[in-house]
């Protein structure tokens, strides 16, 4: 799916649960992988700004629009490789 309607789907979760106060974090993507579209596999990559592949762009661009709508909301950001590669992660 896209990176628009990824983004819609979080929009409408953390809408959905805004008053409530048991939901305090989000995970944004569990176990980031390889995708293979149109006969090409995408590997994801940290701090590229590769719009098809950097998930360090996307994370923040998600954070930053969840946390516009709750700011006191826990963001998790997993790293690359099945969350084993925290490399990139300052």
């Amino acid at each position: 799916y896209s990176e628009g309607s990824w983004l819609f789907s979080w929009i409408k979760i953390i809408s959905r649960y805004l008053n409530n106060p048991y939901v305090i974090g989000v995970d944004l993507r569990n176990e980031l992988r390889n995708v293979t579209m149109n006969n090409v596999t995408l590997t994801p990559t940290w701090g590229t700004n590769d719009t098809l592949t950097d998930w360090r762009l996307a994370a923040t661009k998600a954070g930053n629009l969840l946390l516009s709508i709750n700011p006191n909301l826990l963001i998790i950001v997993e790293g690359l490789n099945y969350s084993l590669d925290l490399s990139g992660i300052l």
